[in-house]
């Protein structure tokens, strides 16, 4: 299987709100893009589009995803990286406590940071698992040594 499938597999195993939540920064990242509309179909579109593309070109999108994952998202696969949203959201809910005009931002955005707070324990387990799961894959199909089996089938390692 290719790495740009086995990466879409993964993808579109993942929830709607993770697959939205990369799509979104993939699409301002990679892509350049305003990362708003309909960001899982912009990742699938462009994961569509490489993986009808020469060898070389797959790789090197695989490389690029699997380094924009490290370096964007694989905090969020982890216990610790959950720490600094849990303080940001912290720290809004309390900013907006204090306001007492209501019309700062935190107090703007002291309901969506209090909701997601609430919500973080369960977040954080579903990306816990997905990264299990981006794990397996990187130990597999989008290791080095699979970058280069596929490039050049039946050649050693």
């Amino acid at each position: 299987m290719s790495p740009i499938v086995s990466i879409k597999n993964w993808y579109l195993s993942l929830e709607q709100e993770l697959q939205a939540d990369i799509g979104y920064f993939f699409s301002t990242t990679i892509l350049n893009e305003d990362g708003f509309d309909n960001p899982s179909d912009r990742v699938i579109k462009w994961l569509d589009a490489v993986a009808v593309s020469q060898t070389y070109h797959q790789v090197g999108a695989a490389v690029t995803f699997r380094a924009f994952i490290s370096y964007f998202i694989s905090d969020r696969f982890r216990e610790d990286g959950w720490a600094t949203p849990e303080r940001l959201f912290k720290s809004v809910i309390q900013e907006a406590s204090e306001d007492k005009t209501r019309e700062s931002t935190a107090s703007r955005l002291a309901p969506s940071a209090f909701r997601m707070l609430r919500n973080l324990p369960d977040r954080k387990a579903k990306w816990i698992e997905a990264g299990q799961a981006w794990k397996v894959l990187l130990d597999s199909t989008l290791s080095d040594a699979a970058f280069n089996d596929y490039t050049f089938p039946g050649s050693q390692t």
